[in-house]
């Protein structure tokens, strides 16, 4: 895919939160999780996707090509901040994978600090019974189809 000849809004729906192969203009490929995509309106020189560490951050300017991967992934929610967890999540469409085995499965619309010291947090959907606690969560994956 081309990024070059796609409008913002196709480039974020394509490349944002998941792992994108780039191919570069010296003819090299880089994979990335790109965490998130800024271009002019945030106040940059041009459309950059962003990885985990800067050093790792593409530029639109560096790419030939484009290959994104599936955008079903599964995160370690119990290693990442309550900001990171909260930017990731919301909005997003979540399968949980409870300890006792049960999968719950939401669009998430909060995700609220229940207790900061311990880094235990409640995941919050449009419906009363669409929420669950950290605790109980064995595993986290993100469905691409809202």
């Amino acid at each position: 895919m081309n990024p070059h000849k796609m409008s913002l809004p196709e480039v974020l729906d394509n490349f944002r939160a998941r792992n994108v192969t780039f191919k570069l203009k010296d003819g090299t490929k880089r994979t990335i999780f790109v965490n998130e995509i800024e271009d002019e309106d945030d106040s940059q020189l041009e459309m950059i996707f962003m990885a985990d560490d800067p050093k790792d951050d593409v530029f639109i300017s560096q790419v030939v090509d484009a290959i994104p991967g599936s955008a079903n992934f599964s995160l370690d929610i119990h290693q990442m901040p309550f900001c990171e967890l909260k930017f990731v999540l919301k909005g997003q469409k979540v399968e949980f994978r409870r300890k006792d085995g049960a999968i719950k499965t939401f669009v998430v619309t909060n995700v609220l600090i229940k207790n900061p010291t311990k880094k235990n947090f409640t995941f919050v959907g449009n419906k009363k019974e669409d929420s669950i606690d950290s605790s109980d969560i064995l595993g986290v994956k993100i469905i691409a189809d809202k």
